[in-house]
C-alpha cells in the first residue's frame, strides 16, 4: 500500500460514514509517526534490572498501556462530539503508542522477563487499572489530560535513557521519545485550532 493515499474501500461492508472516518483517521498517521516503519528492539542480552525500567514503561501510570487507552477513550468521544477531527488526532496518536507498546514488550522479553499488567515499585508489581485512564469532560480537558501524561512519560523515559543501560536499545527508545515530543506538538495545535 502506498504510503501516500488511503485505501479507496476498506471494506464494502462498512457503512460510507465509517469508511470516511476510516480514511481521515488513516491520512493523520503520517503526522504523529516519524518517517520509516518501525524496527523490532535490539538488546545486548539479558537484563533483569532494565527490564524492570522498561515495565513502569509498559504498564505503569504514564505508561504507553495507560496512553493508549486513555487516547482511545478520547477518540471514542469525538467520534460522537464534536469536533470529530480531534477523534481522529487521538486515534492516530493512540495507535502510534500502541506500536511503542509492542517495541517495550519485545524489548522487555528479549531482556529475559515476560511484560505485566503492573509496574514495580520496590518490591512489588503494582497491577494497572481502568483507574489510571482519565476520560476527561471537554476537548479542551482531554487535551491537557494527555499533554500532561506525555510530559510525565516523557520525563520517566529520559531517565532510563540517561542511565544508558543498553546502546543496541538505544535507538528504539530515542524513536519512542521523539515520537512522544512529536505528539504533544500536534496535541498543541489541536488546542490552538479548536480550544478558544
Amino acid at each position: 500500500m502506498s504510503t501516500k493515499e488511503a485505501p479507496e474501500n476498506p471494506s464494502p461492508e462498512i457503512p460510507e460514514a465509517e469508511q470516511i472516518r476510516y480514511r481521515v483517521s488513516w491520512m493523520a498517521e503520517p503526522f504523529v509517526k516519524l518517517p520509516g516503519p518501525y524496527r523490532p528492539p535490539q538488546v545486548s542480552g539479558p537484563n533483569i534490572p532494565l527490564a524492570a525500567m522498561l515495565m513502569r514503561l509498559w504498564a505503569g501510570p504514564n505508561s504507553e498501556l495507560t496512553q493508549t487507552l486513555q487516547l482511545h477513550n478520547h477518540h471514542i468521544n469525538h467520534m460522537v462530539q464534536p469536533p470529530a477531527v480531534a477523534g481522529f488526532v487521538f486515534d492516530a496518536i493512540g495507535n502510534a503508542d500502541l506500536q511503542h507498546l509492542h517495541i517495550l514488550g519485545q524489548a522487555i522479553i528479549k531482556l529475559g522477563e515476560q511484560p505485566e499488567y503492573c509496574a514495580p515499585v520496590g518490591p512489588v508489581c503494582v497491577p494497572w487499572n481502568g483507574a489510571q485512564v482519565n476520560p476527561g469532560i471537554s476537548l479542551q480537558d482531554r487535551i491537557a489530560l494527555d499533554i500532561a501524561l506525555k510530559e510525565r512519560y516523557i520525563q520517566e523515559l529520559e531517565e532510563v535513557m540517561r542511565l544508558n543501560p543498553d546502546p543496541l536499545l538505544e535507538p528504539s527508545l530515542r524513536r519512542i521519545l521523539e515520537e512522544e515530543q512529536l505528539h504533544i506538538r500536534v496535541l498543541q495545535r489541536l488546542a490552538e485550532d479548536f480550544v478558544s
